[in-house]
């Protein structure tokens, strides 16, 4: 077997290692609420999101099948485990908005929050509540 070959091999099984670590998540929003300048609310909404701890995480109805931000596992102070998405910082403007997700692993339950003080948009926070299942 020549050089080439084997590296083949081996560059073949590390990314077959690294991806085999991934946690993928579904999760299925249950209840859903928006408050603006108009102080919308809204109680139960059908969407989610896909979390993947390697790629990062995407709203379930997204056509493009792109990942954005980045997934983290971490544990709260009690050290249950959780895992932590964020949205990437070069994608908005930190100092007026923010997209963060939240999967409490024990209870299998999320929270995504998105604040939002952009110009065009208006002042407004968004929250998803929902469960999650790990595939």
């Amino acid at each position: 077997m020549n050089n080439l070959s084997k590296l083949l091999i081996i560059i073949s099984l590390l990314r077959f290692s690294i991806g085999a670590s991934a946690d993928i998540w579904f999760c299925q929003t249950t209840h859903w609420a928006v408050l603006d300048q108009e102080a919308k609310f809204a109680q139960e909404h059908e969407g989610g999101f896909i979390i993947d701890t390697e790629k990062g995480f995407r709203n379930r109805a997204s056509n493009t099948g792109l990942y954005g931000g980045s997934c983290t596992k971490t544990a709260d102070v009690s050290g249950q485990p959780k895992i932590f998405c964020e949205e990437d910082k070069n994608l908005l403007n930190r100092e007026t908005s923010g997209v963060q997700l939240f999967i409490d692993i024990q209870t299998q339950t999320f929270t995504y929050v998105r604040t939002n003080l952009w110009g065009g948009f208006g002042v407004g926070i968004e929250t998803n509540l929902g469960t999650c299942t790990k595939d």
